[in-house]
């Protein structure tokens, strides 16, 4: 079966929620986190993309960009997307 690609906005660092959802993707198996926006703080944001091994170029630096972004607009307007609390910690 081939897998559902998702995008995560918010959940960094220290976001609890972001690490619940990020796991139930993990668990179900049918579901991969290719790409996000994850803090608004630029090294948070590209250090999270690190730590869950998505590709730096995949690593958006505003939701602005990410949503009408050609690269990624297909991504997210027809596949799996998930858009959790903002980490502001």
């Amino acid at each position: 079966m081939k897998k559902l690609k998702m995008a995560m906005v918010g959940g960094g660092i220290g976001a609890f929620i972001g690490k619940v959802h990020r796991e139930a993707v993990r668990m179900d198996g049918g579901v991969e986190v290719v790409a996000g926006m994850f803090n608004r703080d630029a090294a948070q944001n590209a250090e999270m993309g690190e730590r869950i091994g998505i590709a730096p170029e995949q690593v958006f630096k505003t939701v602005v960009y990410g949503v009408s972004g050609i690269r990624i607009k297909r991504l997210f307007l027809k596949n799996l997307q998930s858009m959790v609390s903002p980490s502001f910690a």
